[in-house]
């Protein structure tokens, strides 16, 4: 257990931290700016993720709809809706797994956008 905890204490955010702090940046780009994040490639390489950081659905999906598209092909929940947004049409969901060695590329992204 104290092994797990100094490896958290190590880290410079927490997944909530990353995830609020990138929505709320990304809910002000341009729609060609965003829409670059739906891209697995563009993804991994501002933040080294193996996900797009976004997967979108329209605004009028169910809830169902909405819990099948954030698994992947074994079920797991590879995104989150808790820090959703809209933007013509459509809700976002943010990219749930993040670990410590995305850290480095998400502050500098947020330094350089926030």
């Amino acid at each position: 257990m104290e092994a797990i905890e100094s490896t958290t204490r190590k880290r410079l955010f927490t997944n909530a931290e990353i995830q609020k702090r990138i929505v709320a940046v990304a809910e002000k780009l341009p729609n060609e700016e965003l829409n670059k994040f739906l891209d697995r490639d563009h993804s991994n390489e501002i933040f080294g993720v193996r996900l797009p950081l976004f997967i979108r659905i329209k605004v009028t999906a169910t809830t169902e709809d909405k819990n099948t598209i954030k698994k992947d092909q074994k079920g797991y929940n590879r995104y989150t809706w808790k820090y959703e947004f809209s933007r013509a049409g459509y809700n976002y969901a943010i990219v749930n797994d993040w670990y410590p060695r995305h850290d480095k590329n998400v502050k500098k992204w947020l330094d350089e956008n926030e």
